[in-house]
Parts: C-alpha cells; structure tokens; sequence
C-alpha cells in the first residue's frame, strides 16, 4: 500500500524538452482605477434602491426620494458630463 502512495507522490517526467517553454498562465490583474470606477457606478445604482426598500419598510419620504433619484439620476448625470466636458473643451482652447 505504501508502494502505491510513494508512486503516487512522485514527479512525473516531462515531456516537452529544455529549449521549449510550457506557457505559464497569469492571474487576471484589474487597474485600480477600474476597480474604483466599477465601486462608484455600483454605488450610485444603488443608492435609489436603498431608499426604495427603506420607503416599503415604512419610512416616510424615503421611497419618494428614491424614486426620484431613479428617474431624474440619469438626466443629471447627462447634464453634469455634459458641463463638464464643455468647461474641459473651454479650459484647453
């Protein structure tokens, strides 16, 4: 039995020679700066979602106030781009 398990635990030989190389697959790396924009987008998505379900559980206002942002968010979010890239466009003239 303990033949068994010793052969088990041993190295396999290669079968690619010296000169070639096996490729060696690397872990996915994500950019900081992508990590963060993706926290902020899932952030202000559900944000109105937050108020929706805290307005259900009976708070006064809150599912107002989600709703609200739910359908003036996109608009303002047009808007604030929008200025942005204006006063972006402006400032490098």
């Amino acid at each position: 039995m303990n033949h068994k398990l010793a052969a088990r635990n041993q190295p396999k030989p290669s079968t690619a020679s010296a000169n070639e190389r096996v490729p060696v697959r690397r872990p996915p790396q994500f950019p900081l700066g992508g990590l963060l924009g993706l926290m902020v987008v899932v952030g202000i998505a559900m944000a109105p979602a937050y108020y929706v379900v805290r307005g259900q559980q009976g708070e006064a206002g809150s599912q107002l106030a989600g709703m609200l942002m739910i359908l003036a968010g996109p608009v303002l979010l047009v808007v604030v781009a929008s200025s942005l890239l204006s006063i972006f466009r402006w400032w490098n003239r």
